[in-house]
C-alpha cells in the first residue's frame, strides 16, 4: 500500500455493515479500537489486537495517544488546545 506524502494511507471500505468494524484485521487504529480500549480500562474486558495496539504505541494506561492519531488529520482545523480526554468522574456531595 502506499502512503501520501501527508503520512496518512488513504483506505476505503466497502460494506453492507455500516456501523461495525470493517478493520477486521486490525491494522488500523480507529473509533472502534479507542472504544475498546475505553470499555478496558472501564470494565477490564478483554482488549482485541491488544499485541497491534502496544506495537503502535498505544497502551491501555491513558486515551490521549489514540485521540491524538485519530484527530491529527484535522489538526490544523481545531484550534482547541486543551486536553483531548476528560476526566469526567466527579464526586457525589449532598447539600446543606
Amino acid at each position: 500500500m502506499s502512503v501520501p506524502e501527508g503520512g496518512s494511507p488513504l483506505v476505503y471500505f466497502i460494506s453492507r455493515n455500516h456501523l461495525g468494524d470493517l478493520d477486521i484485521a486490525g491494522d488500523l487504529v480507529d473509533v472502534f479500537d479507542l472504544i475498546r480500549l475505553m470499555r478496558h480500562m472501564a470494565w477490564h474486558e478483554p482488549l482485541l489486537w491488544a499485541d497491534r495496539l502496544g506495537a503502535a504505541g498505544f497502551s491501555d494506561h491513558g486515551l490521549e495517544g489514540v485521540v491524538r492519531a485519530l484527530t491529527r488529520r484535522f489538526g490544523d482545523s481545531v484550534p482547541y488546545t486543551g486536553p483531548l480526554v476528560r476526566d469526567f468522574r466527579y464526586t457525589i456531595t449532598t447539600r446543606p
